[in-house]
């Protein structure tokens, strides 16, 4: 069977939803509120996909 994308489990989702509101109320600015939320889900061990890489012009 072909490796497909990783999918962000439910537990994923509300434990990154919790993150980021938590950090949008502690003043950070909703993008790096989400980066911060990707990256405590990815140290704790849930299903995150990857990071996208940037584009070279």
């Amino acid at each position: 069977m072909p490796k497909g994308k990783a999918k962000t489990t439910k537990s994923a989702r509300s434990f990154m939803q919790r993150h980021i509101k938590k950090h949008i109320e502690e003043g950070m600015e909703q993008k790096r509120a989400v980066a911060a939320a990707y990256s405590e889900a990815r140290k704790k061990g849930y299903s995150i996909p990857k990071k996208k890489k940037a584009k070279k012009r």
